[in-house]
């Protein structure tokens, strides 16, 4: 899960739960029938923390993360459509961040 702020000023009046992961960027999108848009959010998003990856093979002492060897996750393509459905959504400022960007095959 990203660590994000949200615009408390930008809150709109529905009751129902904000839906999470791409199938409820779909189901939002299908439902509100707003072409222009990827996502619709109760609160605009102002700033994400996106960790890319958990692989580190350092063991800084420095480091509060404690990442094991992560075999797999997400490729190229599926980060990019996060990237994008963040801007779409109105994200002012994403932070790219986590494990050891060397170690990520693309």
């Amino acid at each position: 899960m990203p660590n994000v702020t949200t615009d408390p000023t930008s809150s709109t009046d529905s009751t129902e739960p904000i839906p999470t992961g791409t199938k409820g960027v779909e189901r939002e999108r299908e439902r509100e029938g707003e072409p222009e848009t990827d996502v619709s959010l109760r609160e605009r998003l102002v700033s994400v923390n996106y960790h890319l990856t958990k692989v580190c093979n350092y063991r800084c002492r420095f480091c509060f993360a404690h990442f094991n060897q992560i075999k797999g996750g997400m490729g190229e393509e599926g980060m990019i459509g996060i990237v994008e459905a963040l801007a779409a959504a109105g994200t002012q400022k994403i932070t790219f961040v986590g494990g050891e960007p060397t170690l990520v095959p693309w």
